[in-house]
């Protein structure tokens, strides 16, 4: 498709939105806005895969989906949502009526690069 769809804070879009472009990429760290120059890597891409998911019972563990993001060249990254993260991605995948890429903004991710 032609289309993206982000998720992010509405906070964080309110505040941002004046100065977004389409077709740009942007770096941003700690709210200040960096030239991509190869120092930071962009490690994004389209929902390639849900592998598990755990939904919360009484008493059990907490709900969590584990998923694979790829981008175009083939490199994927593993990711965990845990709880309402978890929850309402669920909920969106299941209640979509549209065909087309799920793109997911993360904020404040850990990641390890393998083998490091």
């Amino acid at each position: 498709g032609d289309r993206a769809k982000g998720v992010t804070r509405y906070k964080e879009f309110e505040h941002w939105k004046e100065f977004i472009v389409e077709n740009m990429v942007y770096v941003l760290n700690s709210c200040y806005v960096n030239d991509n120059d190869a120092c930071f890597k962009i490690i994004g891409g389209a929902l390639h895969e849900v592998v598990k998911t755990q939904t919360a019972a009484y008493g059990e563990k907490k709900p969590c989906t584990n998923l694979i993001l790829a981008n175009e060249c083939g490199d994927m990254v593993d990711v965990t949502l845990w709880e309402a993260f978890s929850i309402r991605l669920m909920n969106y995948i299941s209640d979509r009526k549209e065909k087309g890429p799920i793109i997911l903004i993360l904020t404040h991710a850990q990641c390890t690069l393998g083998g490091l």
